[in-house]
């Protein structure tokens, strides 16, 4: 049965939060070596693929963590292959990111969360699940191909048996503050 979270006022979108897929800790090292050269937001977030951010005030995780675990006992944990870079235009920069191949599961999730915090609003209409790599001008755009794709190598394959409510404080790195399991 399905438990969707009702609020009787809209939840005020809040930027130091997130509802997040934090990547396993054992990658962090080597997907930091490219992050912490070319990634601005390096110092405030960890290695991730958001589902929602902004996302809520701190004051409503604990009921949102309840809501999600109900719905989500019985979803299990999930296999992703990372071996696709990808990036978008943002003026005259690009940003890079590694795409998950084979992502029906995590759509899936974000299907099951949306469901679950109806009410709470979306960035994108769509969900396109990537982990930022880095910022880098446009006119420089094969030569940090060339090296993002050295790095990858034939990329790498991550097992998540749970989702993370996060929080920062000012410029304060993110911290996990709820897990949800899978």
């Amino acid at each position: 049965m399905s438990a969707a979270l009702s609020v009787q006022n809209e939840m005020k979108m809040d930027v130091t939060t997130a509802l997040t897929l934090v990547i396993p800790e054992e990658f962090h090292d080597h997907i930091n070596i490219i992050r912490q050269q070319y990634d601005k937001a390096f110092p405030r977030w960890m290695p991730h693929i958001n589902f929602l951010f902004p996302f809520v005030g701190e004051e409503h995780f604990e009921s949102i963590q309840e809501h999600l675990q109900t719905n989500l006992e019985n979803f299990g944990p999930l296999e992703l292959t990372f071996n696709k870079i990808t990036f978008f235009k943002q003026k005259k920069m690009n940003t890079y990111n590694l795409q998950p191949t084979h992502d029906n599961r995590l759509q899936d999730l974000f299907c099951i969360i949306r469901e679950t915090l109806p009410t709470i609003q979306v960035k994108h209409a769509e969900f396109h699940p990537h982990m930022t790599l880095g910022q880098a001008k446009t006119s420089s755009h094969t030569e940090f191909m060339n090296e993002l794709e050295a790095w990858l190598g034939d990329g790498f394959t991550i097992n998540v048996d749970h989702i993370c409510l996060i929080k920062r404080i000012n410029n304060d790195p993110f911290e996990i503050k709820f897990k949800v399991q899978l």
